[in-house]
């Protein structure tokens, strides 16, 4: 396997999908609902709740596309994030949609990009066919629909499962050696070994 290529998982329901990504890959595109967004928000709001350490790690290596502001309290804890029109302009939002999602997918060690749903209706429930903002919203969820090949919109962020690419899992790995060198050389000389082996080690070997 080439470094660099992650393996990104979602579980729906019974069924499960696997889906590369990486310098050589696109990465998977998830629409999120206004409810699956705000629980995440809460969620990281929770420092001792294991599902914030879930989304946490999910979130380090997603990329969010967002429209309205709706995402902009994720902006910091996500790998790379862009708002279409942060104050909702639908029509900004047209022009920008095709070149933001290209960007999208050109973030390196991206995992996944998180889009959000866009409520193409009024407060009555009814879709106005003649206001020119309606069909502006609709072609934005229209685009971002496409790009997740029509799946269904995530309720949880749970439901999402990334494992870190190769490249980035060396890069742990090596700054976690640096780290115990570093700690070693502070408070003295660590043996890795439990001491029943330090024992066998320490014999004089047999002539």
């Amino acid at each position: 396997m080439l470094p660099g290529i992650a393996f990104v998982a979602f579980s729906a329901l019974a069924s499960l999908k696997l889906f590369k990504c990486g310098p050589d890959e696109q990465a998977a595109c998830f629409l999120l609902t206004e409810a699956c967004i705000q629980d995440a928000i809460a969620a990281l709001a929770d420092d001792s709740s294991n599902t914030n350490k879930n989304t946490e790690a999910l979130l380090k290596h997603a990329v969010v596309v967002d429209f309205g502001s709706r995402m902009k309290s994720l902006k910091r804890r996500v790998k790379a994030y862009r708002d279409l029109s942060p104050t909702g302009n639908a029509e900004a939002g047209v022009r920008f949609v095709q070149s933001v999602l290209e960007w999208a997918h050109q973030v390196p060690g991206a995992a996944v990009i998180l889009l959000p749903m866009i409520d193409v209706l009024d407060e009555s429930g009814s879709l106005d066919e003649d206001s020119s903002v309606s069909g502006f919203l609709t072609t934005i969820q229209q685009r971002f629909r496409a790009e997740t090949a029509g799946a269904e919109p995530i309720q949880d962020l749970s439901n999402l499962k990334i494992t870190i690419p190769l490249a980035e899992q060396m890069q742990n790995m090596q700054q976690q050696q640096r780290n115990n060198q570093e700690g070693g050389q502070q408070h003295g000389s660590l043996n890795p070994f439990p001491p029943i082996i330090q024992e066998y080690l320490g014999k004089p070997k047999p002539t």
